[in-house]
């Protein structure tokens, strides 16, 4: 994964996209500007199941002076309603979903790199402890595959985590041994 130091952004402070609340493109750069923000990360999923209302939003956005710090990607069926339901339902966790979101992936990464942004994130799901386990062995193949999916598009991700230890989370990242994802630590 680029440093991403490397380049330094200019921003101290962005928005996640979605936590604004907007409705189309024109509110969410109001509400950004509101905000006081000139930084966004921008879920891409909208721009894909609802292209009627989001298409110009990247135009919109850099159009205005916020510049895309990243991309993210919900996985389907996710339910954040409580711990128990986000642990049983989110990231590539469920196998009822997996098909789905390796699809929504692919379009996502091409519509990533199609718009220049170079880091989508995701949640990954709650991440087993025991290196061993099944479960984990599971879970780190469907994130490599993620992974290679969007490498393949010149896409970095990172996962969106912060449940698990540090040691949990620097396991997985030893485990994964892949040069574009790394984690967005979310506690």
């Amino acid at each position: 994964m680029q440093d991403r130091r490397e380049t330094p952004s200019r921003h101290r402070l962005g928005g996640c996209s979605w936590s604004i609340g907007a409705k189309g493109p024109a509110a969410l750069v109001a509400g950004l500007h509101a905000c006081g923000l000139d930084g966004v990360q921008l879920a891409l999923d909208p721009l894909v199941v609802a292209p009627s209302t989001w298409s110009g939003v990247i135009d919109n956005l850099r159009g205005e002076g916020i510049e895309i710090l990243s991309g993210m990607m919900a996985m389907a069926g996710e339910d954040y309603s409580t711990l128990e339901t986000i642990a049983r339902t989110g990231g590539v966790r469920p196998d009822a979903t997996w098909p789905s979101n390796l699809e929504r992936a692919g379009h996502l990464a091409a519509l990533a790199a199609e718009a220049g942004i170079d880091l989508v994130t995701f949640h990954a799901g709650f991440l087993p402890a025991e290196a061993r386990s099944p479960e984990r062995t599971l879970l780190l193949d469907r994130l490599r595959t993620l992974a290679d999916c969007f490498a393949e598009s010149g896409v970095n991700v990172a996962l969106e985590t912060g449940q698990e230890r540090a040691d949990t989370l620097l396991g997985v990242l030893g485990d994964l041994d892949h040069p574009g994802l790394g984690v967005n630590f979310d506690p």
